[in-house]
C-alpha cells in the first residue's frame, strides 16, 4: 500500500472537466475535478467556489447531447 494508490486511474467513465448530473438533482450540473478511488469530487459548473460535492459512479449521469 505504498503512493500509487492515490494516484488516477484510467478506470473511470467520466474524464476531469466532464460535465456530469446527479439523479437526485439534475438540474445543477457539476464538473468532475477529481477521480480518486472510485469517487468522483465535483464543483458545480454555475458555481466553483461553493463547497465541492463527492459521489459515486453509479450516483452520476452524463450529459445530455
Amino acid at each position: 500500500m505504498g503512493a500509487e494508490r492515490f494516484k488516477p486511474t484510467n478506470e473511470n467513465i467520466y474524464k476531469i472537466g466532464d460535465i456530469v448530473y446527479a439523479p437526485v438533482n439534475p438540474n445543477l450540473a457539476l464538473v468532475v475535478r477529481r477521480y480518486v478511488h472510485n469517487v468522483y469530487y465535483c464543483k458545480q459548473k454555475e458555481h466553483p467556489e461553493l463547497k465541492k460535492k463527492v459521489y459515486f459512479e453509479r450516483e452520476l449521469i452524463a450529459l445530455k447531447s
